[in-house]
């Protein structure tokens, strides 16, 4: 590996700076919580979705570190977009330019997209544990850990970050919008939030043909085109758009490996590997059945895109009735359920045994909560939600308390639903 590379993505080597066109002002909430850690022994992993913006977070604590006077030529930054052979490579022209001493000195490695270094957990876990001074804080747009020995390599050794597509009140925040007083504001940014999604990087774009366009090329094409078969070694990523553009399209879909294959003309063991890869790809999430105490993703399986500017990219005309399903699909992964509920009735998802109903609609009539009555009647809860339009109430039933949530309160603070009622 040639010097020059590794001293282009370290400046600060000879400015004691981070570059400023590389740091954002504003900071995720995630940024404390790697901020905090950072100084341990563990390594950290921060995974998520293309532009969610882990490379800024990474910055950012290296900016924090040179702030509380780090050594500039103690922190390495390296992003294997750029290939070479190994991260011995990158480690053996690192000391050559510093002749540092890996036993003596406490070194920062931020090893950024680590999942396109091949074997990168065992690489990483040699030098873990020759190295007890060395630092690793990694990312990655896939899940680093597919399979089950990539998880065990690192048992113990590791601290697992999950950063997400913007929260609405981390949406807010970049809009410079406070939260209070609630609904004037609030309400026409929670349908901006819903159709558009939450990218940092299209908080501000006004133009949707624009945000569709970037989500597209920047997100889609760059996973399923080339992230995706880099790493699997798939072949017919048209499949793999195809079975993406159908989540897209139908949010909260009911998965049925064998109806896909039938419809895709393909096999079911084929479409089951794909939409494992749309899922550790961060594209889409699963949610199962639920039994008490936990979710079978063996059956009755229902697949949401976790975010909903994906599905815009896909379909660029939303009527009202779509509208619900996105907001559905919104409500979703703000309260990260794993669940829902089918019987003879359906909940849309159950988090730490409550029940939540979505019904985005004008008018909310007693056979709208029949399965979240069946919900508490079986499994003997006291309440449950149901997140509407605009109603906010309390109801008595026979079978427990339903409780009325407008769906921007409940985007701006999932919390809510954890509370006693």
């Amino acid at each position: 590996m040639r010097k020059e590379i590794l001293e282009e993505f370290n400046e600060w080597w000879y400015t004691e700076e981070a570059p400023r066109d590389l740091l954002m002002d504003y900071k995720r909430h995630l940024f404390s919580s790697v901020v905090k850690n950072v100084k341990k022994r563990h390594i950290l992993s921060i995974t998520g979705l293309r532009r969610t913006g882990k490379t800024t977070i990474m910055y950012q604590v290296i900016d924090n570190l040179l702030k509380e006077e780090t050594k500039a030529q103690n922190i390495v930054y390296f992003s294997f977009d750029e290939m070479v052979e190994g991260l011995d490579d990158v480690i053996d022209t690192y000391r050559e330019i510093h002749a540092i001493n890996l036993r003596k000195e406490r070194i920062y490695l931020f090893m950024d997209e680590v999942q396109k270094l091949k074997d990168w957990e065992n690489q990483i876990k040699k030098y873990y544990d020759l190295y007890p001074k060395l630092k690793f804080v990694i990312s990655g747009s896939e899940s680093l850990f597919v399979g089950k020995l990539s998880k065990e390599t690192l048992a113990g050794r590791i601290h697992e970050f999950y950063l997400p597509t913007l929260s609405f009140s981390e949406f807010l925040d970049l809009k410079g919008i406070k939260p209070k007083p609630y609904a004037p504001r609030i309400k026409p940014m929670f349908m901006e939030y819903v159709n558009k999604g939450g990218f940092p990087e299209m908080v501000n774009e006004t133009n949707m043909k624009e945000v569709a366009r970037y989500i597209r090329s920047s997100v889609i094409d760059k996973i399923v085109y080339k992230d995706v078969p880099t790493i699997s070694g798939i072949r017919n990523v048209e499949l793999l758009h195809q079975l993406l553009a159908a989540m897209a399209i139908n949010p909260g879909m009911d998965l049925s490996y064998q109806s896909l294959a039938e419809q895709f003309d393909s096999d079911r063991r084929t479409i089951k590997e794909y939409v494992m890869w749309l899922k550790e790809s961060f594209l889409i999430r699963l949610v199962g059945n639920y039994r008490k105490g936990t979710a079978s993703l063996r059956k009755n399986k229902k697949a949401y895109l976790l975010d909903c500017g994906i599905i815009s990219a896909f379909k660029p005309q939303i009527d009202d009735a779509f509208l619900g399903r996105m907001v559905e699909n919104a409500v979703i992964n703000t309260v990260g359920t794993q669940a829902f509920w089918r019987n003879r009735r359906e909940v849309d998802a159950v988090v730490d045994g409550i029940s939540l109903e979505v019904k985005y609609q004008d008018k909310i009539i007693r056979s709208d909560l029949k399965g979240l009555s069946e919900f508490m009647r079986k499994f003997n809860t006291k309440f449950g939600f149901v997140i509407s339009k605009n109603r906010e109430e309390r109801m008595k039933t026979e079978h427990g308390l339903v409780i009325f949530v407008p769906a921007w309160k409940l985007l701006l603070n999932p919390s809510i639903i954890r509370r006693k009622a």
